[in-house]
Parts: C-alpha cells; structure tokens; sequence
C-alpha cells in the first residue's frame, strides 16, 4: 500500500519480483549479510525497521516500538541507523516524509485520503498523519474482503465469521467445508484489497495467507 500510495519506485520494484521478501532484503541492508544467510530474528528486527520509519518515527520512537512489538533492543545509535538505511532504501517515501507539514506544527497537516478515497482531515500527530492513508486503506480492503464473503455465503453455507481482527479474518465452518471455505476466504481476501490498492497501475500482488485449524488461537 505505501509503495503505491507514496509512490515509492523501489519498493513497488521488490513487490512485482516473487522470489523476494522486502524484511529479508531490510535485514541484508542492515547487517550486510547476504539474504541467503540472514536468521529469523533478523528479519524480525527488519520488520521493526520497516514499519516504524514507514511512519515518520524517529530513534527514540523507534527504540520503544521494536523493543515492544518485536523483542529488539537497539541503542540510539544503531535506532538512527536503522532509520538512514531505510531513507536509502527507499527514496520515494524519505522523499514523502518532507512533504507538506512542519513537524512542530499540526495545523500545516493536510487532509488525506487512503486509496478508496476515504477522507480525514485532523491529526494527533505527524507519525499519525503518515499511517491513517496506509494503514486506512488496508482497513479499506480489509472491509471489502468482508462484504464480499457476505455476498458470496451461498458458497459455503455453513460459514460463519467469528472475528475481525487488523488484517486476519477468523471463520468457522463444518469440518467437510473447510477446503472450500478457505478458498472462498483467500478469494475475498485478495479481491478485497485488490479493489481499494490497485485501481491503478502498476499493479502489485496481493499476498493471502490461511490456515485450517480446529482452534482460533492458531
């Protein structure tokens, strides 16, 4: 979503290539170890790297997130950069966080909207202004993937969604439906997003993970 909304051409480029995954290719920049080698709880800190400078977090911001979120404990020093690795990775959203507002003034904050058009127009914070069309055309799509496993509940009858929470929809069925019903789920999904993120060119795929289970907590 921010590499169309912002738009940032580097990223839309990792996003059309299959074979990579974008908190790898940060951890590399990171610690500059190939991909092949980079461990899992490096990638989980690249995801603290990712998010948290998406938003115009600085390194004290930055430092609380990733130790909250993602069990990582950076100094200041290595927060600061974490934070100039993510601005040369990406050029188009450094370039987005100079646009149009002072820091140190909220009412030089403009109006935005996310990508199905939705509107708001007053902030609590800069970081604020930067994640509401993000992250509210991600609720957009997650919206859409809803009403359209409304519309298509015939499908599956025995469906029931049970919750909704940030980006996972949890739903129940009988057990003989559940191929089926994950499918349908997948569909909705991706067609969901691919509504609100991609009426536009270039198109970026929509990624849909799901799994069948007998508990809500897996």
């Amino acid at each position: 979503i921010a590499a169309k909304y912002v738009p940032d051409e580097k990223l839309m480029e990792l996003y059309q290539q299959a074979d990579v995954d974008v908190h790898t290719r940060m951890a590399s920049a990171i610690t500059g170890k190939p991909e092949s080698r980079i461990t899992k709880a490096e990638r989980t800190a690249a995801k603290a790297a990712n998010f948290g400078p998406l938003y115009g977090m600085g390194a004290k911001g930055l430092r609380a997130n990733a130790k909250k979120n993602y069990g990582v404990e950076w100094s200041e020093a290595q927060a600061k950069a974490v934070i100039q690795t993510f601005r040369d990775s990406y050029p188009g959203i450094a370039a987005w966080h100079k646009q149009g507002y002072r820091p140190d003034d909220r009412s030089e904050l403009a109006p935005t909207r996310t990508l199905a058009g939705r509107r708001r127009r007053h902030f609590k914070s800069v970081t604020d202004w930067f994640n509401t069309p993000i992250q509210g055309t991600a609720a957009d799509g997650a919206k859409m993937a809803m009403a359209l496993l409304h519309e298509n509940r015939s499908e599956v009858p025995s469906v029931s969604p049970i919750l909704f929470v940030h980006d996972e929809i949890v739903i129940e069925c009988d057990k003989v439906d559940a191929d089926n019903a994950k499918h349908l789920l997948e569909r909705c999904m991706r067609s969901g997003m691919d509504s609100v993120a991609n009426r536009a060119e270039p198109y970026i795929p929509i990624e849909v993970e799901a799994t069948v289970t007998d508990s809500w907590a897996r």
